[in-house]
């Protein structure tokens, strides 16, 4: 995932083999926000779900798991959003968005409005 922005993750569908189960809603970050530990997941039932960052490979504008197992219950996720914190927790404090490496690990933000200055009608 190296490169992509917090905002390149949101909103990307999640999908097994092909078969969409929900999409990424937000992006967990450690209690420091210096790693990504994974995803709240807006399922098609209408449950959020977390779903590990580990688990999940990007697929052209989505992201795929290998088995629905991967997206875990809300009490799992209640566990991770409490223990850390949201990627528009810390965009609602002004933080901006963040940039990420291969592993997952946050390797710089961008103010909102370096953002703005690069992208035209944002």
């Amino acid at each position: 995932m190296r490169g992509l922005s917090g905002d390149d993750l949101l909103n990307r569908a999640v999908r097994l083999r092909g078969i969409r189960l929900g999409e990424a809603v937000d992006v967990i970050l450690d209690d420091s926000a210096s790693r990504v530990l994974g995803f709240d997941v807006l399922c098609g039932d209408g449950e959020h779900r977390f779903l590990p960052h580990p688990a999940a490979e990007l697929d052209g504008d989505g992201l795929a798991v290998r088995s629905a197992l991967t997206l875990l219950d809300a009490g799992q996720l209640a566990f991770y959003r409490e223990r850390g914190a949201t990627l528009l927790e810390l965009r609602g404090d002004g933080r901006g968005d963040i940039v990420l490496g291969a592993d997952g690990s946050v390797e710089g933000w961008i103010a909102d409005e370096e953002r703005s200055a690069a992208l035209p009608g944002v």
